[in-house]
Formats: C-alpha cells, structure tokens, sequence
C-alpha cells in the first residue's frame, strides 16, 4: 500500500504539478460534512451500541470467513464496530475519518484521471464539481458507507497501479505482480460489499479505449475472484434475504430504476431517490437527462456507447432491487465525472455549456443534500442528548415521541428505529415514536424541528 501511495504522489507531481489548490477545494468541500455535529440514520446509532462494550473481545464482531450470512461485509462491519468502540460517542471525530476517506479517493481518482489522458485543470474540477453531486454527497455524508468508500478505493487502486508507466514490452513477471495486487484488491473489495462483483467490468470499461496488457490481464485475475466469491454466494445473494422488500429483487425493476437514477440529480428538492418519477417537476428533470445525451451525442458515437453501457454498468446489480438510494449511485457518478473530465475536450461549444447548466442545477441539488444532513445531524444530538437523562428520570415509565412539524416525522422516525440502547441506557420499549397525526395516542413529548423536546401538554423544555 505504501507503494501505491508512492506512485501515486510520483503520477500526481508529473501529471498535474502541485495540486494543493485541488487538495483545498476538497477539504473546503467536505468540510461540512466532516464537521457534522450528529448521526444521519439508525443504523450509525444501532453499531454504536453494539461496540459500545467493556473490551473488544465483548464485540459481535463479524466473521472473516463466514460466507452464509446476507450481508457478508466483514471489513466494513468490523472496521465500522471498531471505529464506534473508540469515537462512536463524538460523530465529528467519524465523520473526519468518513471524509478522509473521500479526500484520498478524490486524490486517487486525479491520478487515474491524469493517466487516462485528462488535463490537470478539467480533473480537479471534474471532482470537486464530483463531490457536490447528490448522490456523491450522500455517501460522504453518511458513516454507513463505509462499504462504497472501501470499493471504490480499491479499484482505484488497482488503476493507479495497472496504468502506471511501463515499457511497451512488459514482462511476464511484471504481469503476474500486477494479477495478484489485483486480486488482492478485489478481495479486499469483495469483504466489504457485494457490488464489488462490478470490478472486473470496472477494469474492462477502461481497458476498451486503452491497449493496455496490464488492464486485460488485471481483468482476468479479478475476474477469477469474482467467480469464486459468486460460487460461494450467489445463492444466498439470490435467494436469502432477511425478508427485507428492499432486497427484494426482479429484472422488471431495472427501467424504473435507471429512470430514476438518471432524473434524481436534477431534482433539487429531492432528498432521496425514492419518488423521483411522482416529482411534480419530474418533466423538467426528463430534459435534462435528454439534454445531457445530447450533449454527449456530440462527442462521437463510440464515446456515447460507452458513457450510456459505462453508466448502466456502474450501476449494476442494484437495478434489479425493490428499493433505490442515492449511495447506491456512488460508482456511477464517479464513472460520469471521469468520463467528462478525460473527454472535455472533444465536447462542442453548446455541449459544454448545456454540461455547465445541467452541473449547476446537480451541485445546487448537492448543496440541499449537505444542508439537511447537518440538519438531522443537529436533531440527532439534540435529541440523544436529553434522552438518557429522560429515561433515568422516569424509572423505566416508557417516553412517548412525535414530530412537532409534519417534516421532522420521517427523520424521528429513522433516528430511533430499533437503536438497542444508547450510552448502555436501554431503549426497547421505552422510547417509543407517535405517527404525526396520531390522535388517538398521546406523546409525552414533542420534539421541534432543532431536536429539542419539550413536554406535553406542558410545553416547558427538557433539560439536555
């Protein structure tokens, strides 16, 4: 690994000078992310209490070789667990680790950019413009990506190291050492989610417009992998879902969910993938995905066949899903920002500009995402700041929550579903969420749109 990182601070210094203006646009960038005061979701706060341990050896960790379970991640899940057992109480100091890992991807894919023929100056921009998408701020943003961040990380990699400069006339033995950095990297890919499968096609998809030697052969031993991993689970892949409908799976899903992958950036008052297609501005967004075809259109057919198969593929698996999520669109952003920047040039005059229009409208969007992240973030630690002292004081009595605001009702609801307990105070039944609107039931408390929450029907404040 250290190698790798030699090569790419070498590739970086030759290709694109000093980029210290990149690497500070970046951290500007994910600043805000970093610095989030609070958890986005439950299962930030459900890992939390599951390392929130005496010793690590109390840790569920997950096993390294246990090829059976759904979710077979155990470098995500083991890294996650650990990170919790030291910081999970400080959600800044995890999402700095979350965001380092963005900045190293964001230096890594420059190189490969660099390497694959972009100019310095159209890959930085390409990546910081990368890093405001929706999609792509939606995994910076949320600790639970761990998984996307590992993958992606890997691969590139892997293109860091296979595209190095090299003779024409590589060796056999250069060739072996390059197949098994690789399937070492897919490995580490493959133990950290399953869309790794998509690593050999990544290798592929850029070996096409390159006659690279190191590429194919790249491919071929991630490939190898990649079979064996399918071998051993396929069929739990398949067929074993914990009865959740979001792994719930059919080809018949794969239109809905390319249409709307491809509209939700150009949505800008849509937090989630989910009700793209019933957004009332949902014709509006339709132009803009035609727009950017037309855009790409003028670059050439050939690149147009591989930016529309490039993105389909970055896509992947994930298509045949019941359910879509911003994070699951993580690679595919990451291919269209490398396929713009590596591509600029050959964009005409009114391509570029309808490309700036539609990026304008996608990083605003990007803008919006951040701001409600930092928005749950302070509800989230607001919230867990008062509940512990609530819980002791009422002696077991169980504590009964609902939204002040009917747009706060979803975000309450995602912060305390099935979180097992908080600094070791058990939750279970005694938190307990009201619906918005609920009449029949009564809370014990409101919760305001900052988090605080206040007593019913007295109103008077509860101490944090």
């Amino acid at each position: 690994m250290m190698s790798l990182r030699w090569h790419a601070l070498n590739a970086t210094t030759k290709f694109g000078g000093r980029p210290i203006t990149f690497v500070v646009l970046v951290i500007l960038i994910l600043a805000p992310l970093a610095f989030n005061p609070g958890y986005f979701n439950h299962d930030e706060l459900q890992w939390l209490s599951f390392a929130d341990v005496p010793t690590l050896h109390q840790i569920p960790w997950s096993g390294w070789l246990d090829f059976h379970i759904f979710q077979y991640r155990p470098l995500t899940f083991n890294f996650w667990l650990l990170l919790s057992h030291y910081f999970g109480y400080q959600p800044v100091l995890m999402h700095i680790v979350r965001a380092a890992f963005a900045l190293v991807i964001a230096l890594m894919l420059r190189v490969v950019l660099l390497r694959f023929g972009a100019g310095s100056r159209h890959a930085s921009v390409a990546i910081c413009v990368y890093l405001l998408l929706p999609c792509v701020v939606y995994t910076n943003a949320w600790i639970g990506t761990f998984a996307d961040a590992f993958c992606l990380l890997s691969v590139l990699c892997a293109l860091v190291w296979v595209c190095r400069e090299r003779k024409p006339d590589a060796s056999t033995i250069e060739l072996v050492h390059d197949a098994i950095l690789v399937a070492v990297l897919t490995a580490i890919a493959l133990m950290s989610k399953e869309t790794a499968i998509l690593f050999p096609f990544a290798l592929l998809l850029c070996a096409t417009p390159r006659q690279n030697r190191g590429l194919l052969t790249a491919f071929v031993a991630s490939s190898f992998v990649v079979a064996i991993y399918l071998y051993l689970r396929l069929d739990v892949i398949l067929f074993g879902s914990p009865g959740s409908n979001a792994y719930a799976w059919s080809l018949a899903n794969i239109p809905k969910r390319l249409a709307e992958y491809a509209a939700f950036p150009f949505l800008p008052d849509q937090f989630e993938v989910v009700g793209s297609l019933v957004h009332k501005h949902i014709l509006l967004a339709s132009c803009g995905v035609v727009l950017l075809l037309v855009a790409v259109a003028q670059t050439g057919w050939r690149r147009f066949s591989i930016f529309v198969v490039g993105w389909g593929i970055a896509l992947g698996p994930i298509l045949i899903l019941a359910h879509s999520a911003p994070h699951y669109a993580y690679f595919a952003d990451t291919f269209i920002a490398g396929f713009v920047a590596v591509n600029w040039r050959k964009f005409k005059l009114m391509g570029r500009l309808i490309v700036t229009l539609l990026v304008t409208i996608a990083c605003f969007h990007g803008y919006l995402e951040i701001k409600e992240f930092r928005h749950i973030g302070r509800i989230q630690q607001r919230l867990y700041s008062a509940l512990p002292q609530l819980l002791n004081r009422n002696d077991g009595a169980p504590i009964a929550i609902q939204a002040q605001e009917p747009e706060d009702a979803f975000v309450l609801q995602r912060l305390l579903f099935d979180v097992p307990s908080y600094k070791r105070i058990e939750f279970g039944d005694r938190v307990i969420v009201v619906p918005y609107g609920n009449k029949p039931a009564t809370p014990t408390y409101l919760m305001t749109t900052n988090g605080r929450l206040l007593e019913f029907p007295l109103q008077s404040p509860a101490r944090n």
